[in-house]
């Protein structure tokens, strides 16, 4: 690739807008801190200042995947700060999400590049750099950087011959399940979106080849992590503990599978059995304090594991029992991940900004249905299976519109490169690799 091409001047353009757009939003960041902030910034603060996984201010420290918080932790080490417990603050922190967030800009372009051409990767580009759910984030940016840039090393490592060239791809994979607990399962789907694509090209044999590679170098990233938490809760835990609760929630039908929906239906019986709780309204129920009411005697080392297992009972009953209901609900959560609307670490209500996001999203997905009709290129059938992922995810767990953020700069580049492709005149075909 000649230099002046590496060195676009409208993307390098759009990069600096880019970063300029989310300096801004750093600088003017809102004073309210969200539960996951809160908790990402005393765990940075407990590994950069005490070398340790934990914090005072948290009940339970392995709720939270380590990803956003080893990030913090970095950036508190380069530019150290004393924070409080009741509003831990890591101000290195903002600096860092300003150079992950930029960063996916250019990932998001590559992936677009490599599919449809220069035209896919500056749309793409534009749309990651401007939308405002994506410049105003808080604690998403990495994930989607790395999930950016796992698909577009499997693109890349599927156009080379030896199958170690996945490699890249597993380990980023990994470090994005290590970010978002919730994406646990892409490994699994990229690997069989890799053997798929390669098989046709290169045999069976060394299509598995390359989904192995793939699944290794991910569970290889992951290994670590998870031995650390067996030695320190004693339990096999899959990245995170905050699994069991939201299983159960998400399945819990008298709940509608949302967490005010929990407290509203435990909040009577919370406040019948808790006195300083009668006082309170359902909204202002401690999540926490439900869920250990569930849990019951199984609060501590065997918690996540009973939440699991009760929440599968709870779904086999209610699917049995209630079958439209369950669905309905399971729907409805789906709906909540693609048609609500956030801005930042809060979801609020605003009907424009929320037809707007459903106009664009609906138009990135059809530009992907449209490159996917023209060519089967990798990258986009990785960029459909990962979100087809997330909708099931959080059609089971507790949906957020904010799951949705690491996945929009593919959405984005997948509509973009796609959209290209429904206009080329070439004839259509199948790329396998």
């Amino acid at each position: 690739m000649r230099a002046r091409e590496r060195l676009d001047p409208l993307l390098l353009g759009i990069i600096g807008v880019a970063a300029l757009l989310r300096v801004l939003a750093a600088t003017g960041h809102s004073a309210h801190v969200s539960t996951d902030q809160r908790a990402y910034s005393l765990l940075a603060l407990g590994i950069s200042e005490h070398g340790r996984y934990a914090a005072s201010g948290l009940s339970g420290s392995f709720h939270w995947p380590p990803g956003a918080p080893f990030l913090f932790a970095l950036a508190n080490l380069a530019a150290p700060a004393r924070a409080a417990v009741a509003r831990p603050e890591v101000p290195a922190a903002y600096v860092a999400q300003v150079v992950v967030g930029t960063a996916t800009v250019p990932a998001a372009a590559l992936v677009a590049r490599s599919v449809a051409g220069r035209a896919a990767a500056l749309v793409a580009a534009a749309v990651v750099a401007l939308y405002p759910p994506l410049v105003a984030s808080a604690g998403e940016p990495l994930g989607a950087l790395l999930l950016t840039l796992a698909v577009g090393a499997a693109g890349w490592g599927l156009r080379r011959e030896a199958a170690a060239a996945l490699a890249p791809c597993g380990a980023l994979l990994g470090l994005t399940a290590l970010t978002r607990a919730d994406l646990l399962l892409a490994p699994a789907v990229v690997a069989a979106v890799v053997f798929g694509c390669a098989r046709a090209r290169r045999g069976a044999r060394r299509a598995l080849a390359g989904a192995g590679v793939v699944l290794a170098a991910a569970a290889v990233t992951v290994a670590p992590w998870i031995a650390f938490v067996a030695t320190q809760t004693h339990a096999l835990v899959p990245v995170s503990t905050g699994g069991g609760a939201n299983l159960f929630i998400g399945t819990y039908l008298p709940g509608h599978g949302t967490i005010y929906g929990l407290k509203h239906a435990f909040g009577p019986v919370l406040r019948a059995r808790v006195p300083a709780l009668r006082g309170v309204p359902d909204f202002r129920l401690p999540e926490e304090t439900i869920v250990r009411y569930v849990a019951g005697d199984h609060r501590g080392r065997g918690e996540d594991a009973y939440l699991r297992a009760r929440a599968l009972r709870n779904a086999a009953r209610f699917a049995g029992h209630r079958p439209g209901a369950f669905a309905g609900m399971l729907a409805a959560k789906a709906g909540r991940l693609w048609l609500d609307y956030t801005h930042g670490s809060l979801h609020r209500s605003q009907p424009l900004a929320r037809v707007g996001h459903v106009a664009l999203v609906a138009l990135a997905l059809l530009g992907l249905a449209a490159g996917l009709f023209r060519r089967r290129a990798p990258a986009l059938v990785a960029v459909a299976a990962l979100l087809a992922l997330a909708t099931v995810v959080n059609a089971v767990l507790v949906s957020e519109p904010r799951h949705l953020l690491p996945l929009l700069p593919l959405l984005f580049a997948g509509g973009a490169a796609g959209g290209v492709l429904a206009f080329d005149r070439r004839p259509a075909g199948v790329v396998t690799a």
